[in-house]
């Protein structure tokens, strides 16, 4: 808290209150944490940093219709140049920019309704192949002319026979100017022709289907092994990464000969740059921006998130803190840890020149009990200010988007247990969802927008010299971005007015009190139980004043005790300050602060007054 002052002399000093994910084993050392706000940094700003609120979410509405809604939750989301692929079921719908769903699997349905599914795309000339992979086989769609198929070449994996056994496809990636495709649960990998053979004619797609993974000199299979299971493959900066277990082996577009044999492979391979380090999820990387994040596990089991920019030994991106939150997912649930869970997913993305990597695991249960992240976690890692901060929803569980594309200038997002298709932005300050009272998808009461739930913990605020200190009041510094708050008395929707018994049907005579209000206008009578806000109620989430909590603790942030609940107090033009008074007596004094609201609330800073008391420990 900086030098200790004097007994009796208050003094002004600044309250922590923007900060970053910072929770160690014992909270006693930081309870420091921070949920759906991110800091950002500006030099030349009212303050330097600023803690903004996370991205929101809505459902999708183009010319009036309510968009990508479909029979049940995406297994997964992607994107080639023009189109987005989204993966419901044994369908593959293709989406364009008017979000136009075309079943591109109508005649050759995926071979399984669930379970993983990956992808890649390849350009050939003018023509895109999009190319995805579920656990039976590879297919193959020619965006052009709209032709699919499952790859039928005997020397691809799902077709390919090896010790009287049929293989099964693993992991797809794009490189060389091939499709290379890794066997499920093995070392081995395949290739396929350059190009994939060529462009096929209009009326050739099943013979390319059963050739493109066939070597055109040899007659037989292009294929070479890594140095451990693969667990995913990853292209950037013109090399392949093949993900093992606890190796990553980095391949060259460059041929190589082998001396015994004489035989040349495309592509080569040397020991001396891997990594040792290999990938604990295939669903947690994700390319983009230069750059390659992905959950990273060593021999000694130690799981943490890194990243490389393709031409050095990857970094570590976990702190402290995210290490002990995956330390103690590792001790509570073992191999079922959810962030190596299936329904876990890791995505990078980008919002006003700022990078992101999100990371999200476990089942969203929905209980409505607060603060449930010892079962599921969403985290982010903010590259600007390269720290970390939590997701969550308004009953505190894990955020729930779960896959993610940059498409059609939109950041389309999939939910759990969902199957609508959301906009995720920063120009959401809610997160909607469907509403399950309501069946038709295109009524204006479709979706439900639920406010922000805002969460920050202070780190621990004490004196040098453990002395007591007094609190007379902390002051915390608001923006409510770029409008005022709405204060409205209209009725909420559940009012029930009572009307009088001469009232005819059409021709309601409302009761009122005998007394007008202070503007002499009619009070009009309600029944008691009438006209309370309820979560989907436009007047309560659209026009209403936020109220916000600050919590206090005195031993480290395990127990909080409430300051007492305050309404923001317009002091100017989109700025609003709070103070709480008579805070009492610490050594160890933690703030939390809770917000719930439907408008985007930004913290600047805080103050606190205080003064060292009698008691203290020197």
């Amino acid at each position: 808290m900086g030098a200790a002052t004097k007994d009796g002399q208050f003094e002004i000093k600044e309250l922590p209150i923007v900060g970053n994910y910072n929770v160690q084993r014992f909270k006693q050392f930081s309870p420091e944490d921070v949920a759906n706000w991110y800091v950002v940094q500006a030099k030349d700003a009212k303050k330097t940093t600023a803690m903004y609120p996370a991205m929101g979410r809505a459902h999708i509405n183009y010319l009036g219709s309510n968009e990508l809604i479909f029979a049940s939750e995406p297994r997964e989301i992607f994107k080639s140049i023009n189109f987005a692929y989204i993966v419901v079921g044994n369908s593959i719908f293709r989406i364009d920019s008017q979000y136009n769903p075309v079943n591109i699997t109508s005649l050759v349905p995926l071979s399984t309704s669930a379970g993983p599914i990956y992808f890649a795309f390849l350009v050939v000339n003018t023509i895109v192949f999009s190319c995805f992979v579920d656990e039976n086989h590879i297919y193959i769609y020619r965006e052009d002319t709209g032709d699919f198929g499952a790859v039928t070449d005997k020397f691809s994996p799902g077709v390919y026979m090896q010790d009287g056994k049929l293989t099964k496809p693993g992991f797809i990636a794009s490189y060389g100017n091939r499709i290379v495709v890794s066997v499920a649960n093995s070392s081995q990998f395949f290739l396929s022709q350059v190009n994939l053979g060529g462009i096929p004619s209009l009326f050739n797609f099943t013979n390319f289907l059963d050739t493109c993974f066939t070597n055109p000199t040899t007659g037989g299979a292009v294929f070479a092994q890594e140095n451990g299971l693969i667990r995913q493959m990853g292209v950037l900066n013109n090399q392949l990464y093949i993900f093992t277990d606890y190796i990553t082996g980095v391949w060259s577009n460059t041929p190589a000969k082998f001396e015994v044999t004489g035989v040349i492979f495309p592509w080569k391979k040397n020991s001396s740059y891997d990594w040792n380090f290999g990938i604990a999820n295939p669903n947690s990387l994700d390319i983009d921006f230069g750059q390659m994040v992905f959950l990273a596990r060593n021999s000694d089991g130690l799981l943490q998130f890194m990243v490389s920019y393709g031409s050095d030994q990857p970094k570590v991106l976990s702190t402290k803190a995210v290490d002990t939150l995956l330390q103690n997912y590792t001790n509570e649930f073992g191999a079922d840890n959810p962030f190596l869970s299936s329904n876990s997913n890791g995505f990078l993305y980008q919002y006003e020149n700022t990078i992101f990597y999100r990371f999200s695991g476990g089942n969203y249960t929905g209980t409505g009990i607060l603060d449930q992240e010892m079962q599921n976690d969403s985290i982010e890692f903010n590259f600007e200010i390269n720290d970390w901060h939590r997701l969550i929803e308004l009953n505190g569980e894990r955020n729930r988007v779960q896959f993610h594309v940059f498409f059609n200038y939109n950041h389309l997002v999939s939910l759990v247990g969902e199957n609508t298709v959301y906009n995720m932005s920063g120009q959401y300050y809610f997160n909607e969802v469907r509403n399950p009272a309501q069946e038709n998808p295109q009524a204006p009461d479709a979706y439900i927008g639920y406010p922000m739930r805002y969460e920050r913990v202070t780190p621990i605020i004490s004196e040098k010299d453990y002395s007591e200190f007094e609190t007379e009041y902390v002051e915390i510094d608001f923006v409510f971005g770029e409008s005022n708050i709405s204060f409205s008395t209209n009725p909420f929707v559940n009012t029930k007015f009572i009307i009088g018994e001469n009232s005819t049907p059409g021709k309601p005579i409302y009761m009122v009190d005998e007394e007008p209000d202070i503007e002499g206008q009619p009070i009009y009578i309600i029944t008691d139980d009438s006209n309370t806000p309820s979560i989907s109620d436009n007047t309560y989430n659209n026009v209403f004043n936020p109220t916000i909590e600050l919590y206090w603790s005195d031993d480290g942030g395990t127990l909080f005790h409430s300051a007492d609940v305050r309404e923001f107090a317009q002091m100017g033009q989109y700025q609003w300050k709070m103070r709480w008074y008579q805070l009492g007596a610490s050594r160890n004094r933690v703030y939390k602060l809770i917000c719930v609201s439907m408008v985007p609330i930004i913290v600047l800073g805080g103050v606190m007054n205080v003064r060292r008391i009698s008691g203290g420990s020197n």
